[in-house]
């Protein structure tokens, strides 16, 4: 039986502000008009329901001079926002704020020829998983998973993908300073529960030859996960594969199956069996690079990073990190 669900900050944070967030306002009569801004772009959460990123209201606030406003006092509310009267034009709108609360909004709104916007503000409260999440610009994913449910999220629906922000926070406060590839891979759906790749670089997906991993042409297929197609190449007479096919294949034995990796949540398929692998090398020296797997609690978790110098102190370091995942 899984324990119960505990609220994170980001969960309440969450919450919180799908609760509090008015809805979006029609025009009104002068004296109560409001700006409509878009829907509100849907939140991507992790596997317990903690956002990762999401959408938050603010608003702006402008003030009609018209013709003879020199004539008129406008409201000590309104008047706090303008500048001396030699600043103002004769007439057009004035920006009072463009950072104001929803009481001052609420306040606001009652006043004489001023007008309230709302806008929504993309906010990625990890920021260490751009390189995942990616980026959204006048509210369009244009990068990452924002893009590729760009679509679904556009439309106010949230997504949530299988990873678990307190492993993935956990891991990268151990090596935030260090461009390893980290993933930890539940065998019995074949979901990611860690996957981290620095931004520099992505180890995972550099292509190596076959025979460096000892598995023959007709083992290993074509990786279709939520972040586009990672084939199988034919180079130089050379079939090449990354360490995600690896993984993939190490997914399918252990499950008797040929399902694909995924970064969605997914119910368990088997119960896997690991005997298969246990004469199986979890060390392999590619390139310049070393490539650690090891096998916990039916999770796989696979660790690669650069060979300067040393590589025995390289691997030690990489067993060390394997764990504590």
């Amino acid at each position: 039986m899984k324990p119960p669900f505990k609220f994170s900050f980001f969960s309440f944070l969450f919450i919180f502000i799908l609760i509090s967030t008015s809805s979006l306002t029609t025009p009104k009569v002068k004296g109560k008009t409001d700006i409509s801004s878009s829907v509100k772009r849907g939140a991507i959460l992790d596997r317990n329901f903690e956002p990762i990123a999401l959408s938050t209201e603010f608003y702006k606030a402008y003030y009609l001079i018209e013709e003879g406003f020199f004539s008129k006092n406008p409201s000590p509310l309104v008047a706090k926002y303008l500048p001396s009267f030699l600043e103002l034009p004769k007439k057009g709108l004035w920006l009072l704020s463009d950072n104001i609360d929803s009481k001052e909004v609420e306040k606001l709104k009652r006043e004489e020829n001023v007008f309230i916007e709302s806008y929504y503000v993309r906010l990625l409260l990890q920021p260490f998983m751009k390189f995942l999440i990616g980026e959204v610009i006048n509210e369009t994913g244009v990068s990452g998973l924002e893009m590729i449910f760009n679509g679904v999220l556009k439309e106010g629906n949230w997504i949530r993908i299988s990873l678990d922000m307190k492993l993935q926070r956990e891991l990268y406060h151990r090596i935030k300073n260090n461009p390893l590839s980290v993933a930890v891979i539940d065998l019995k759906s074949g979901e990611f529960l860690v996957y981290w790749e620095p931004s520099e670089s992505s180890y995972f997906t550099q292509y190596f030859p076959l025979s460096d991993f000892g598995l023959n042409r007709e083992e290993v297929s074509s990786l279709r996960w939520e972040l586009g197609e990672i084939k199988v190449v034919n180079k130089n007479s050379k079939v090449k594969i990354t360490p995600l096919h690896l993984a993939k294949w190490f997914f399918n034995k252990a499950c008797n199956n040929t399902e694909e990796l995924t970064l969605l949540p997914r119910v368990p398929l088997c119960q896997p069996s690991l005997e298969v692998f246990a004469k199986f090398p979890c060390i392999f020296y590619l390139e310049n690079k070393v490539l650690y797997l090891a096998f916990k609690k039916d999770r796989l978790i696979i660790l690669m990073d650069e060979i300067v110098e040393k590589p025995q102190i390289k691997l030690n370091n990489l067993k060390h990190l394997a764990q504590k995942l």
